[in-house]
């Protein structure tokens, strides 16, 4: 019998390693950038002449439009069998998150004569993450329904696949590229719009956009006024934003950036780090459960629930860690008061002070 336990306690924790691998394969890569042909410019960005030129970008202004995933949006892109075809029982595609994008952006001619060139935009939505594995029909993963106008007119682009900087070894990277010209002494407006998946971390607590500000730079001059806004499903707050670049302005559902006389470079480029919406709709059901029935069973369930998102392999997570760090233990407490003689709360609050140790054992 116990040669017997022994067996099914290896087999276990095989099992168990195997699973720890394939998480591991799941952290999203950051976006990227490099000199080449083109940067590698993943998830979105300002557009790029492909010449030198005296045309500015007398303003950019580019708003994500957050939202859940539906089956419809998961339709149009087909998925590696041998990836999500596992019915990947920790992210189902329609519990992803997508972003709906805008970008408005001023181009201003000051010259005498009018000014044609042709203006790129990468259509990459990623690089070397789990990404790849889900777009098997595709050279590169791309941002779906991109579509583009000039002053007001939609317009017909071109895809070209252009060499990776990174070398052969790597797939071709598509780009969008369409032709503009910018009369003399006049702004023009270009306008782009896409869809991109958020890209989930580790932990299941969190998720990732991003944003390239770096291709305007290879307009004439700086770019005079530059915004980002991501409207989100719910309130936008230290609550809901693990980590995100600073200035920022809170708006109810709203943050946004304003950045003026803007020469943006590699360092500049935004990334954001925001909680789930399946997470935050749990913390606010056993927020309101504990509203209505301030029981004992009620506080655990929210001390738990803290406890998930405080914690990545038993460290915690900067940004919600902080946040949520002390009202976890405020619920624990709350339920050892009511049930003094159980071990749960106790064990919440020891998760929740080791969780803070500088050095967690």
């Amino acid at each position: 019998m116990f040669t017997h336990m022994r067996q099914r306690l290896t087999i276990l924790l095989f099992v168990l390693m195997l699973v720890c691998i394939l998480l591991s394969t799941l952290v999203p890569a950051p976006a990227q950038a490099d000199v080449g042909v083109q940067p590698i410019l993943p998830d979105g960005s300002s557009i790029q002449p492909d010449v030198e030129t005296p045309i500015q970008m007398a303003s950019e202004r580019v708003v994500f439009n957050v939202r859940q995933a539906t089956e419809w949006d998961s339709a149009r892109v087909t998925y590696n069998p041998m990836a999500y075809g596992l019915q990947n029982p920790l992210i189902p595609i329609w519990q992803l998150s997508v972003a709906e994008v805008t970008a408005d952006f001023i181009m201003r001619n000051p010259t005498n004569e009018a000014i044609s060139l042709t203006v790129w935009f990468p259509l990459a939505s990623a690089l070397e993450n789990d990404e790849w594995e889900y777009h098997p029909r595709e050279v590169a993963p791309r941002i779906e329904n991109f579509q583009v106008a000039v002053a007001g007119q939609p317009l017909t682009y071109s895809i070209n696949e252009l060499p990776n900087p990174k070398g052969a070894d790597y797939p071709l990277l598509p780009w969008a590229n369409f032709p503009v010209t910018f009369p003399p002494g006049q702004d023009t407006l270009i306008q782009v719009s896409y869809l991109i998946w958020a890209q989930d971390d580790i932990t299941g607590v969190g998720m990732f956009l991003y944003y390239i500000f770096q291709t305007g730079a290879g307009w004439a001059g700086n770019i005079g006024r530059a915004e980002l806004v991501i409207n989100l499903p719910y309130l936008a707050s230290p609550e809901t934003i693990g980590v995100l670049p600073e200035g920022e302005i809170y708006n109810g559902h709203q943050v946004r950036w304003i950045w003026e006389d803007f020469e943006p470079g590699p360092e500049d480029d935004f990334s954001i780090w925001l909680i789930r919406q399946e997470r935050w709709e749990e913390l606010e059901t056993a927020r309101m459960r504990v509203i209505l029935w301030p029981d004992a069973e009620s506080y655990l369930d929210l001390a738990d629930i803290y406890r998930r998102l405080i914690l990545g392999k038993y460290q915690i997570l900067s940004g919600f860690g902080e946040i949520y760090q002390p009202m976890g233990v405020q619920a624990a407490q709350e339920a050892l008061r009511l049930l003094p003689g159980d071990g749960r709360p106790h064990y919440e609050l020891a998760i929740f002070y080791l969780a803070a140790l500088p050095e967690n054992p």
